[in-house]
């Protein structure tokens, strides 16, 4: 059965790097796979108090900070540029706007770290870090484990606020399915959705591959340009795709 959770790095057999070419993208030297969070850890290496990035409907790039003082946005746009470079701002409207966070990107992957057991519990189908709501996100197939859960975000000390719990649309319809028919349906869906919003034509996005049979992270971007990390999400986001869904690949 597949299951999607943020940061786990399993290579599919046959995928390799190194000048050889990587599984379901074109030939070439890549860089290793990197996760949408870990260009958010890059932000927040530099701007510590960081627990978020990502680009809104309007245009402006939003960032979250434990302390959002006006007087820190050029300090972002840095941190911004060093990590995604000048083309960051390519097609924004050049503004940054700072909200009230209240984890950093390296707590929410902390906690992450802390529940990511649960991805092999019965009933949770996937983990994601939603930069967009500084908050991480469960998917489960079921309101008996919908229940569980704040149970054991307690147990280890994590507040409920910082973990948002959704249950599949299927079963909110009360639609009988089991959970790995579940799992393969909202996979397959992910990839119709990325095909039919032609991701592929993204600028910066250089091929686009669903790998059906990878038991974690179906789907591989190939980046000619780290600057469109954040249209690419935003687009992944509004297509309802989890970025825990997606290894990233930059072209060496």
């Amino acid at each position: 059965m597949r299951k999607c959770v943020l940061g786990a790095f399993v290579l599919v057999a046959g995928l390799t790097l190194g000048g050889q070419a990587v599984l379901g993208l074109t030939g070439g030297t890549y860089t290793l796979p990197w996760s949408f969070f870990d260009y958010w850890g890059r932000v927040a290496d530099r701007v510590a108090d960081c627990g978020g990035v990502y680009l809104g409907d309007d245009g402006h790039i939003h960032v979250y900070l434990l302390d959002p003082d006006p007087a820190r946005r050029t300090t972002v746009a840095q941190a911004l540029i060093a990590v995604f470079g000048e083309e960051v701002f390519t097609g924004t409207t050049g503004m940054i706007s700072l909200h009230q966070g209240s984890y950093t990107v390296g707590g929410l992957l902390d906690m992450k770290d802390t529940i990511v057991h649960l991805i092999d519990s019965p009933g949770v189908l996937y983990i994601d870090l939603d930069e967009s709501q500084n908050l991480l996100r469960v998917l489960v197939s079921n309101h008996e484990t919908a229940e569980l859960i704040p149970l054991h975000l307690r147990a280890q000390g994590i507040p409920d606020e910082a973990v948002a719990v959704e249950v599949h649309a299927r079963t909110v319809a009360r639609e009988p399915v089991s959970e790995e028919e579940l799992l393969d349906e909202l996979v397959e869906s992910w990839h119709q959705r990325i095909r039919a919003a032609r991701v592929h034509d993204l600028p910066g996005v250089g091929s686009v591959a669903y790998i059906w049979h990878d038991l974690v992270v179906p789907f591989r971007i190939e980046l000619t340009s780290s600057g469109s990390i954040l249209l690419l999400a935003r687009e992944l986001r509004a297509l309802d795709i989890p970025l825990s869904a997606v290894f990233l690949y930059e072209r060496e």
